[in-house]
């Protein structure tokens, strides 16, 4: 590389737990922390330690890293990455996450790439935060006039030393040609595992007691409709391994291989089947007479 960098941008901004045994630092569950937009890393230092003898300056010691803070401004979190950064619980029976005493906010690596030119050629750098805490997350909003005003999140991290034996707060990877090469610095520090795909969210089977579907269950097809002089018929509902089907027997929830309970007339069978991220629901209505 030529004398002199440029920086010309800022990108793929990264997180990952951190814990530590002893002097041992590990990281998990590394992630992206959403599309970056901009960083500025606020380091704080103690003053410098003179020493004065025959009346001047004879020795200085420059002050030591004391804290600091990183400033990011991001797309916007998806909850999972929010809920993790901020330490949030699991979602509530009723579907909410809570902001409140079960808030505990982790220690997270936070990494990212900065961008810039040396002579004519563009260079990717992947920067590392070893040990940051995240403080609570705001969220701003602003209707929309005449055009669309694109909004960011504006995200505060306190930055700490690590545990490990030189106590490091920064690190700063080599300089490489491609943002994919950079990127691939920053998963390796943390430990990324790239996930296994996650399953189709179809219904494998699809039966109510002895009755006929129409048309017949196919996992493509998502509205049936049949009949029953029966008071009540078992529901069973199958999907794949990782999958989670939930039945809703008009406002009452009911388990595959339970038997739901028909009033006289139009009643509406819900099965919604979900792989956390995607979801499709089937609908069923069962005429009852």
């Amino acid at each position: 590389m030529k004398e002199g960098f440029v920086t010309t941008g800022f990108s793929k901004p990264w997180v990952a737990l951190y814990s530590n045994v002893g002097t041992t630092v590990t990281y998990s569950n590394a992630r992206r922390l959403a599309r970056g937009v901009d960083v500025n890393i606020n380091p704080e230092s103690s003053d410098d330690n003179n020493f004065y003898a025959d009346n001047v300056e004879a020795e200085s010691a420059a002050g030591m890293f004391a804290g600091g803070t990183v400033e990011s401004t991001v797309d916007g979190l998806l909850t999972a990455t929010e809920r993790m950064i901020a330490g949030l619980p699991e979602r509530d029976a009723d579907g909410w996450i809570n902001y409140g005493d079960d808030q505990s906010a982790p220690y997270v690596g936070y990494g990212f790439i900065r961008r810039g030119m040396s002579g004519g050629e563009t260079l990717y750098q992947p920067i590392i935060l070893p040990k940051v805490k995240f403080g609570n997350i705001s969220t701003e909003a602003a209707t929309q006039e005449d055009e669309i005003d694109w909004q960011t999140q504006s995200l505060t991290a306190a930055i700490q030393r690590d545990d490990t034996v030189k106590k490091n707060w920064k690190k700063l990877g080599e300089f490489f040609s491609t943002e994919e090469e950079a990127e691939n610095a920053i998963k390796t520090f943390f430990n990324y595992v790239e996930p296994s795909p996650l399953p189709q969210p179809v219904l494998t089977s699809l039966e109510i007691g002895s009755l006929t579907l129409t048309p017949a269950f196919d996992a493509g097809v998502t509205s049936y409709t049949t009949s029953t002089t029966n008071a009540s018929d078992v529901v069973t509902a199958t999907a794949e391994t990782g999958l989670t089907v939930t039945i809703m027997n008009g406002a009452t929830a009911i388990d595959s291989g339970d038997a739901a309970t028909w009033t006289t007339g139009d009643n509406t069978l819900t099965i919604t089947v979900s792989n956390g991220e995607d979801s499709i629901v089937y609908t069923v209505t069962v005429t009852a007479s």
